[in-house]
């Protein structure tokens, strides 16, 4: 049966990872495989299309405790946009894992009271993303 979701779901309701906490997935339609990143470790994960293969592993672009969180795929390059929970900063890939030196970072409003700012869950797609992004470099 097909795995179906609704939006807003975790991907951990749906599948079992050998990894803990998994983030978000994208679906890489060049090697028709999904992209998942964890947040407790400093991996990017590649599954075949049903999720019950893992294919290989990639380092993140971001140091233990950064947290990665978001990932896209950028049909435009062929690479891997990611972000972490803190920075605000977008980092591009290549599916080795290697970062291109495109990035974009971001700053969030620091709420008054508050030492430093915290990132916001975007509500568009990953498509709306990567225009956005594409549109800031």
């Amino acid at each position: 049966a097909p795995l179906e979701a609704d939006p807003g779901d975790l991907v951990a309701d749906f599948v079992t990872f050998a990894v803990i906490a998994p983030q978000d997935i994208t679906y890489d339609e060049t090697e028709d495989c999904f992209w998942i990143t964890t947040f407790l470790d400093e991996r990017i994960y590649k599954y075949n299309t049903d999720l019950t293969q893992l294919l290989d592993t990639i380092p993140s672009p971001f140091l233990t405790f950064e947290f990665t969180t978001g990932i896209t795929w950028n049909p435009l390059d062929d690479t891997l946009l990611v972000t972490n929970a803190d920075s605000g900063r977008i980092v591009e890939l290549d599916k080795l894992g290697v970062p291109t030196g495109r990035e974009i970072s971001t700053r969030f409003s620091t709420p008054p009271g508050s030492q430093r700012a915290r990132s916001a869950v975007s509500p568009l797609t990953p498509a709306q993303r990567l225009a956005r992004a594409r549109s800031m470099s």
